[in-house]
């Protein structure tokens, strides 16, 4: 069956016919699901797909953080250097020392065949285990990178890894979403139709738990293909800070967005920067 021929309602349909439903999402406590899923999962398609994720504001931000002269970065979750690309461009012709954690090989393939203009080591490894010994100006995690960390636990490790690597006068900044309590449940959207194919988002909100999940499936003539999977385990902005601070680390500014937008109880995204306790 074609999908140009079915209207929304219908290609919907179709794919919950062909779905097993939220039974099927992945999290974190099923077996098949691990710290390298979401990378290997995506790591064909992230360019194409996020080539137009507004988060400039997020690297001018880090830029701006940043001394005037060499530095050293450390960003976790580095994927295929989406955004160290973009401030090593944004830098020159100073050229950084760059550090780049991520658990999936497939992802950092693609890094490695990018022209980064900085001094670049990969390092395939989990940020609540590993991110390299520092000390660093700048630590940063992209667009609720931070949040795929399955548990508490995790999140604790990985900031007690900043705190330790972080130098002197160094940042670590965060750039997270949200959620709100009324997207609560399951949800099913079209992401992209062409004649030939479709890509459902299938995602489920347990506001409870502060868990979401869900996959992407690609159906060509109303055939499913393999799902791209993803999970997050997220925090209030309170929870964070109150982690951090554990950690040793302190909130040193809090927006909304890379522009230095007030951060209100409305905000759906907050970009948090914390620095080691004095």
């Amino acid at each position: 069956m074609c999908p140009l021929r079915l209207n929304r309602a219908e290609l919907v349909q179709m794919a919950l016919s062909t779905s097993s439903g939220s039974d099927s999402l992945p999290n974190f406590d099923q077996g098949g699901y691990d710290s390298a899923t979401y990378g290997d999962s995506f790591a064909d398609v992230y360019d194409d797909w996020y080539s137009d994720l507004n988060d400039s504001d997020f690297v001018e931000a880090l830029c701006h953080a940043l001394p005037h002269g060499q530095a050293r970065i450390c960003e976790l979750g580095v994927g295929t250097a989406r955004l160290i690309s973009a401030i090593a461009t944004h830098r020159l012709p100073v050229l950084d020392v760059v550090t780049g954690v991520d658990t999936s090989e497939a992802m950092l393939n693609i890094a490695r065949h990018k022209t980064v203009h900085a001094t670049v080591t990969y390092v395939l490894a989990d940020f609540s285990r590993n991110i390299g010994t520092g000390p660093y100006d700048l630590i940063f995690a992209g667009y609720n990178t931070f949040f795929n960390l399955a548990n508490e636990e995790s999140m604790r490790s990985c900031l007690s890894l900043v705190a330790n690597t972080l130098a002197p006068n160094g940042s670590f900044f965060v750039d997270l979403a949200r959620p709100l309590h009324t997207e609560n449940g399951s949800h099913v959207e079209i992401r992209s139709s062409t004649v030939l194919s479709t890509v459902f988002s299938f995602s489920h909100h347990e506001v409870e738990h502060q868990r979401m999940s869900g996959q992407f499936v690609e159906y060509t003539q109303g055939i499913p293909g393999q799902p791209r999977r993803w999970a997050v385990h997220y925090l209030t902005p309170e929870q964070l800070d109150s982690y951090a601070a554990d950690a040793g680390l302190v909130l040193v500014d809090r927006s909304e967005d890379g522009h230095g937008s007030v951060f209100t109880a409305d905000s759906r995204r907050h970009i948090s920067q914390y620095r080691r306790l004095p």
